[in-house]
């Protein structure tokens, strides 16, 4: 049994490049709801305005429905519930549907709407065959031409590239301890430790690479978050393989209750091109502030006491939040009007 260990401290932030890097969409966490429906994902894109290539993601105890006819070119990981009632959707010959263990997919329409279409026209499958699927399972081109394990119903190989034995986190004096082991590794690459302060919104924290890329016993991982979030944090795992291909693991949550320096942020909503922020800690210390999809507008020092922060750059009218490192790591919510 091999167990790798990595201590990163440095926080990585990952910006949404559409276009150049494949991009990924997931879906609210509260639901779900209706494919076109941006309140279904991040409440500002929808699916149609992702680019080829990229990655939707229809999270655990969400339901995403779709009820017309659209297209979409590229990666839907399923690990929660997609639902056909009176849709189709069109995919080209790059693209799949992974459906994870646990994930359901069902078609509530007729025969004739409720179809899954990847490839050319002749490649589709329909009502009956689309609720007779069962889970893992990866539909893509091959899948689906006549005779394809799709349209037989005998297909067997999980899609995915690990399986997870378990994934724990444990508090420490300063520090949060991550512990993952897989028990089954396929053309592996890497692991992403992502994080978030609400459980919806993730950046990335750590990459961490597989030594063996294939293996069929446990193999023990660790990472430990040398800078916490103050109060709750949220982890989970990304996985990677050789081809690109990725998948979810967690979520779970830890609280870090240390008692650190502060911040308070006034005036709040700032109504000019500025915010001052007050902050109790005893050394200067690093900033960014960003946007609720981890955008950077700002970065700098914070002195010890009152400081103004001016907004060089275009933010516009929104919710924002400034992140602070000190002991641990600080993040507090504001407003631009």
């Amino acid at each position: 049994m091999r167990k790798l260990v990595v201590f990163i401290t440095a926080i990585v932030f990952v910006l949404p490049i559409f276009n150049t890097l494949a991009a990924t969409l997931e879906s609210n966490g509260t639901d779900g709801g209706d494919w076109e429906d941006a309140s279904s994902w991040d409440g500002t894109n929808t699916p149609a305005e992702m680019s080829d290539g990229d990655t939707l993601i229809i999270q655990l105890g969400d339901t995403i429905t779709i009820y017309s006819n659209l297209s979409f070119n590229g990666v839907i990981q399923v690990y929660g519930v997609l639902v056909f009632d009176g849709g189709k959707i069109n995919m080209d010959a790059s693209s799949s549907i992974q459906l994870a263990t646990g994930s359901d997919i069902m078609a509530l329409g007729s025969g004739q709407s409720d179809q899954i279409r990847i490839g050319n026209s002749s490649n589709k499958i329909s009502k009956s065959e689309i609720n007779n699927l069962t889970t893992p399972n990866q539909l893509t081109d091959d899948s689906l031409t006549e005779g394809g394990c799709a349209v037989t119903g005998d297909c067997e190989a999980d899609p995915l590239p690990v399986k997870i034995l378990y994934f724990k986190a444990f508090r420490e004096e300063t520090s949060i301890r991550l512990e993952w082991c897989t028990t089954y590794e396929k053309d592996f690459n890497f692991f992403t430790i992502e994080r978030s302060k609400n459980g919806t919104i993730f950046q990335s924290r750590a990459k961490i690479y597989s030594e063996t890329n294939n293996a069929s016993q446990n193999t023990e991982y660790e990472f430990t978050d040398e800078l916490p979030f103050g109060g709750l944090s949220y982890y989970r795992l990304k996985a990677t393989d050789l081809n690109g291909i990725s998948e979810y693991h967690g979520i779970i949550a830890v609280r870090m209750d240390v008692k650190g320096p502060e911040i308070l942020l006034y005036p709040n909503p700032s109504v000019e091109n500025y915010i001052m922020v007050s902050f109790s800690g005893d050394k200067e210390t690093y900033f960014k502030i960003n946007s609720i999809t981890g955008i950077i507008f700002e970065k700098g020092i914070l002195q010890p006491g009152v400081n103004q922060i001016q907004f060089e750059n275009n933010i516009k009218p929104g919710f924002y939040f400034i992140q602070v490192e000190v002991p641990i790591n600080i993040s507090k919510k504001f407003i631009v009007k």
